[in-house]
């Protein structure tokens, strides 16, 4: 049976020219970072929907 929903917490990294960059932390399974785009509302939640192609 798979999981219906996982939480993750990512943790500001830094700044480039033109985005805020958040990084996934560890141990918890999914890796990445999140790009937020300067100028926007930085949100205090994010939810991330999973497809697959076609």
């Amino acid at each position: 049976m798979e999981k219906k929903k996982t939480e993750v917490t990512a943790t500001f990294d830094q700044d480039s020219k033109r985005y805020h960059r958040y990084t996934i932390d560890e141990g918890q399974g999914i890796v990445g970072n999140i790009y937020i785009p300067k100028g926007k509302d930085i949100p205090k939640e994010v939810t991330i929907k999973l497809r697959v192609k076609g």
